[in-house]
């Protein structure tokens, strides 16, 4: 409700943004680790993302000109992440499944917390080499374009998720 009056009273915003930490604190460890391998968590994170674009679209009045929802800041567990968690390749189901949930519900732009830093940067701290969720990015930006096509997944199986896109274009047309 709050972001329906937010956008009716500033007409003008471009883009509305929320943030995403849904692994919780980063000092649990364990619940880190669980929630990122939780369907209830993915889900959890999909109706967030319905529940932005919705109030987006009913604040604009069903326009086409409207507010645009972003992830405006994700890392999976807040308080600098969970180590072994956040900055390991577990954290990458949690990751891509966000971003093609989001994509599908009308997010058109996501923005990491921090480059380097905590357990939860794509680079590592010190050395600066990659943590697998820099390669999760890669491989998203490198492969979803950013046309957003309607899939279907199984409800007898909640744990496999999909997420279509046209291909990413590329230099000389292929």
């Amino acid at each position: 409700i709050y972001m329906v009056q937010l956008l009716k009273a500033a007409p003008s915003i471009d883009i509305l943004t929320t943030h995403s930490y849904e692994l919780g604190p980063g000092r649990n460890i364990a619940a880190a680790f669980g929630k990122a391998t939780s369907v209830k968590t993915l889900d959890r994170m999909r109706l967030q993302y319905e529940a932005q674009n919705a109030a987006i679209f009913v604040a604009s009045g069903y326009r086409a000109s409207r507010a645009r929802p972003w992830v405006g800041e994700a890392g999976g567990a807040f308080n600098s992440g969970a180590p072994t968690v956040t900055d390991a390749f577990v954290s990458s189901i949690w990751y891509l499944d966000a971003m093609g949930s989001a994509a599908s519900r009308g997010f058109e732009g996501w923005c990491r917390r921090t480059l380097v830093g905590g357990s939860y940067g794509l680079l590592r701290t010190g050395d600066f080499r990659p943590n697998p969720d820099f390669y999760a990015a890669l491989l998203f930006r490198s492969v979803m374009g950013g046309v957003v096509l309607k899939s279907k997944e199984d409800p007898s199986t909640p744990e496999l998720r999909a997420s279509a896109h046209c291909s990413a274009r590329r230099a000389g047309g292929r």
